[in-house]
């Protein structure tokens, strides 16, 4: 075939389809899906990693709901002060078993004897992700900054 009838795709350098070759224009077609699918991937793989670093500075996780690790002795007057700490992980940390689930609280007489102890259930698991900040209970806090997982 002489060189001045084919034509070439400048990006690839490869011999375009000719009009009447259908398994040429059918695998062009199909190689033009997959850089397209491909183009898309890329897309959604970026912005997958900008929602998470924009995550991992802006976003706290609150664990300050869960238990402390044993019951604790309510006090007489009533408060129930539960001190949070704010702090940022230093490593990941998959599945750490900390304390218990408290099935149903204490109950103490009025001269503060107990008078039916807490049902304890199964321990508590948490995970925790590098760089993210966590809302936790000042014991977990404690537990984690003594093992040098929180940054300072």
């Amino acid at each position: 075939m002489p060189a001045g009838n084919t034509r070439v795709n400048r990006t690839t350098g490869k011999a375009a389809p000719q009009p009447g070759d259908v398994t040429a224009l059918r695998t062009q077609a199909l190689e033009d899906e997959r850089n397209q699918e491909q183009a898309e991937a890329q897309q959604r793989v970026t912005m997958a990693r900008e929602v998470e670093e924009y995550e991992k500075q802006n976003v706290v996780i609150d664990y300050s709901d869960v238990d402390n690790p044993l019951p604790e002795v309510q006090p007489l007057d009533g408060e129930d002060e539960r001190p949070f700490r704010e702090v940022t992980i230093k490593y990941d940390i998959d599945q750490m078993t900390f304390g218990v689930h408290i099935l149903r609280e204490a109950e103490y007489d009025e001269r503060g004897n107990c008078t039916r102890p807490a049902d304890v259930g199964g321990p508590r698991f948490f995970s925790f992700k590098e760089g993210r900040r966590y809302r936790l209970p000042k014991p977990l806090a404690d537990h984690l900054d003594e093992r040098g997982f929180v940054f300072h």
